[in-house]
Formats: C-alpha cells, structure tokens, sequence
C-alpha cells in the first residue's frame, strides 16, 4: 500500500519532474549542483558519453563542457483553464 512520507504546509508544482518543497527542488535534466543564473536558467556540466569520446578520435581526452540550460516550463500535454484544470489534448482517428 501507499504511506505519507512526509507533509508540507507549501508545494510549488510547476510541471511534470518540476517542483519546489521546502527542503528541496526537483527539476528534470538539472543537476542538484547546477547553478541557477536566473529563474529558469541554469548553468551545470555535461560530462562526454563512451560514443562522444570515440567520435571526437581522441579517446586518451575526455572532456567536461559547461552547459547552460533554458527553461521553458511550457505544458504540453494539455491546455490549462484559467482555474489550473488540465484540458487534456483529444486525438481524432
């Protein structure tokens, strides 16, 4: 079965894999160590996988970028009421 884990007087839910609680921030594709430049704007690294290394031709180098991530916090998986209710997207066959 289901158990509360922990409660929370103050959520904020911005979208899907994208939260706020008091303790702690929840974003999708945004290291906990990233540094935040801006609302919805992010700086973190971005290590090479073993298929970049090997396509750069030099595999004794591996090399760690630093990203800067824009966030657009757009939902798309249905349209949003005034009230916060999600309308969701009807497919016709």
């Amino acid at each position: 079965g289901l158990k509360i884990e922990e409660r929370y007087t103050h959520l904020i839910i911005r979208g899907l894999k994208d939260y706020s609680l008091p303790s702690k921030t929840v974003i999708k594709g945004v290291r906990k160590n990233a540094v935040k430049i801006a609302d919805g704007v992010y700086q973190q690294e971005q290590w090479a996988t073993l298929k970049g290394i090997l396509r750069s031709g030099n595999a004794n180098e591996y090399t760690i970028k630093t990203i800067t991530k824009h966030l657009t916090r757009e939902y798309t998986k249905g349209t949003v009421t005034v009230e916060g209710k999600v309308s969701p997207f009807v497919l016709d066959v």
